[in-house]
């Protein structure tokens, strides 16, 4: 058989990250009081804006230089925070699953330092054995994923709709894709099966009662054009 990879997505797909934001949102006022909270929150917009992702480090960066005596507290509140109480259940036990079928990769767009810190503290990566791949736009990295896992097709595991049809769009070896319907991207796509995975589940749990071998075997090489070759 072919050799599978299965990239499965970290927010909102394995953990809570809706959640987790809420509770730090309410440490960031606590710590900060309104006013820094809603400070702190612009430049964190600022900066995603610019880079078109979610960078802690830069965010804290930018902030403690206007507030210098905050940095030791209010870099404990994001590197400490503690992920593993975020993490849906079943994650763990479908990570397991998946690799009786196939080489499972953590993939996850983002900063490299914050995301890692995240993936780690949440007892995620050392369900993959260390396997975890972070980088600002993951579509765009594809084949060097394929590379390091020796991967003949893949199959993506993912709750952002747009993220599935990029990877689709552009990946290098055949692909199937599984959508997980959880987090605030589930309402972006009409209700129902979504036509644009080859899946579709409720939650993460779903996939512990699957024929994941028969959702590998959808793969199929993408219709390529002159915008994704």
């Amino acid at each position: 058989m072919p050799r599978t990879a299965f990239l499965v997505d970290v927010d909102n797909t394995l953990l809570d990250n809706d959640g987790a934001k809420n509770e730090m949102d309410r440490r960031v006022a606590s710590l900060l009081g309104e006013q820094g909270r809603a400070e702190f929150w612009e430049t964190y917009e600022t900066v995603r804006s610019e880079l078109s992702v979610v960078d802690i480090p830069l965010t804290l960066g930018r902030f403690v230089a206007k507030h210098p005596g905050l940095g030791p507290e209010l870099a404990d509140l994001f590197m400490r925070f503690p992920f593993r109480e975020f993490v849906y259940p079943s994650s763990l036990e479908v990570l397991q699953r998946l690799s009786g079928f196939g080489v499972v990769a953590i993939v996850s767009d983002g900063d490299a330092i914050y995301q890692s810190v995240k993936i780690y503290r949440s007892g995620l990566g050392q369900a993959v054995d260390g396997l975890v791949i972070v980088v600002p736009h993951k579509e765009e990295s594809l084949r060097q994923i394929a590379a390091a896992s020796a991967a003949e097709r893949f199959v993506v595991v993912d709750d952002k709709p747009a993220v599935i049809e990029r990877i689709s769009a552009r990946s290098p070896i055949p692909v199937a894709s599984i959508f997980v319907r959880q987090g605030k991207y589930a309402a972006t796509v009409a209700p129902g099966e979504w036509s644009g995975a080859s899946m579709t589940v409720s939650s993460i749990s779903d996939l512990l009662d699957f024929d994941l071998e028969s959702i590998a075997s959808m793969a199929r090489q993408p219709v390529r054009d002159s915008t994704t070759a």
